[in-house]
């Protein structure tokens, strides 16, 4: 079962003190509509940038209040670059994070991150540029952190939305 991390679908929120900016971003995009990433269109874009050569990094920090994602999900975010920078670039500014209650499970980052093929959904319904980053977790969690650095690359990144893929039904959690 597939989820795109919506508050129609979940109980969602953005976990302010592990989101935002961090150090230096330069004259960098920051973040901009935020709030888009849980939108339940493709058309509802967060954008993020951090200048190039600066060490500031942009952080985004999504927990679910209601559920567990078991071991097992395919968990990420859906995100869009320029489609004349090379992915392999791209990959090796981000870094994902799960959590359970605030108690990091998993850090994931660069070439690591596996450019997951979904057919839950697949690709061809966003633009030209669009991968689906994330990992297998190997521990469960209810809350997922997107870590972008401006080392190597400084245009903004799209950020779509936010996955769980589950190969099993998540618990909810009373």
């Amino acid at each position: 079962t597939g989820y795109s991390l919506t508050p129609s679908q979940l109980p969602i929120m953005f976990n302010s003190g592990k989101t935002g900016v961090v150090g230096d971003i330069g004259t960098g995009l920051g973040i901009q509509n935020l709030w888009n990433i849980l939108s339940p269109t493709n058309e509802d874009i967060a954008e993020i940038g951090v200048q190039q050569g600066t060490d500031g990094s942009i952080s985004i920090s999504i927990e679910d209040l209601a559920h567990l994602f078991p071991t097992g999900t395919l968990t990420g975010f859906t995100i869009g670059h320029d489609p004349l920078i090379d992915f392999s670039t791209l990959i090796t500014n981000a870094t994902l994070k799960t959590y359970l209650d605030g108690v990091l499970q998993a850090t994931i980052s660069g070439f690591s991150l596996l450019d997951l093929k979904l057919t839950t959904f697949p690709l061809a319904s966003f633009p030209e540029g669009t991968h689906h980053i994330g990992f297998k977790a190997e521990e469960s969690f209810n809350e997922i952190q997107f870590i972008w650095e401006g080392t190597t690359h400084s245009g903004p990144i799209k950020i779509y939305q936010v996955l769980p893929i589950l190969i099993s039904p998540i618990e909810t959690v009373c």
